[in-house]
């Protein structure tokens, strides 16, 4: 739930005792799916907002 909220992984991870953000993400990213869309997107508008 921190993680789809949007909270910082390294955030997510610090709190949860995990050794490294790697074991969050590993661990709970299948459970956002939507993350990479949004990540897409995001960055298609930024790039274009450039030209």
């Amino acid at each position: 739930m921190a993680l789809r909220a949007g909270i910082h992984p390294k955030v997510v991870s610090e709190r949860l005792g995990h050794a490294t953000v790697s074991i969050t993400l590993d661990t709970y990213s299948h459970a956002i799916p939507a993350m990479q869309e949004e990540a897409a997107a995001l960055i298609a508008g930024l790039v274009f907002a450039a030209k």
